[in-house]
């Protein structure tokens, strides 16, 4: 079996260097994080999130992984730690899949509404028909849309950078899913379009310089 290369960047030892390109990612957003900040002991199921997002209300705890499972008993124990750690600290909780990059990559969320004290968790049968992918507002917030079905009971996006920028309209700001599937993807999502560029991009052969 393979290992997975220790990688330096900003002044943190990432596991893997996939851990680390997505930390670009969220470096280029502007999204705070914190690495590995602390594990939980939840229901005798020890757990590490990746990383810590603080700055949105809820917060959201990321967990990456290099593949997609491939059966029901993968997805019960990815998804396992996701809803007993949201439901522990009252936040979101993320896994991401593969690469930052779009069509490498599968996002899953368990869903926390603190207005009124909910967790939404999706059904494990169905949870890999579901499509949930990175989308930018014109306003600048940054989202986790899910998109496919349209009609599963779940919340329908997660907010993991606020507004940047005043709409002309701020009742038509519009959502832009990101995906590379045409030519006016970087000026609909220029945020985005930088972010996984740089993370496609970063070596880090040279310290901590990406």
């Amino acid at each position: 079996m393979s290992k997975a290369i220790e990688t330096r960047y900003k002044g943190y030892r990432f596991r893997s260097r996939l851990e680390a390109r997505w930390a670009v990612f969220f470096d280029t957003l502007g999204i705070a994080y914190r690495y590995e900040p602390e594990g939980f002991d939840l229901n005798g199921l020890a757990y590490l999130p990746d990383f810590y997002l603080p700055t949105e209300e809820p917060a959201a705890w990321v967990e990456v992984k290099p593949e997609i499972p491939r059966d029901a008993e993968g997805w019960s124990s990815l998804l396992r730690p996701l809803f007993e750690l949201s439901k522990f600290q009252r936040e979101h909780a993320i896994a991401i899949l593969g690469d930052p990059y779009p069509g490498e990559y599968k996002l899953f969320f368990v869903g926390y509404i603190r207005e009124t004290d909910e967790m939404i968790i999706p059904r494990i049968d169905t949870y890999a028909d579901q499509e949930i992918v990175f989308a930018e507002s014109d306003c600048g917030a940054i989202h986790l849309a899910h998109v496919c079905p349209p009609n599963v009971q779940f919340p329908n996006t997660i907010r993991v950078r606020n507004v940047l920028r005043d709409c002309q309209d701020p009742t038509r700001c519009v959502m832009h899913i990101y995906g590379d599937n045409g030519p006016w993807i970087g000026q609909k999502c220029p945020d985005l379009f930088k972010a996984f560029s740089r993370a496609r991009a970063a070596r880090f052969e040279y310290g901590d310089q990406p």
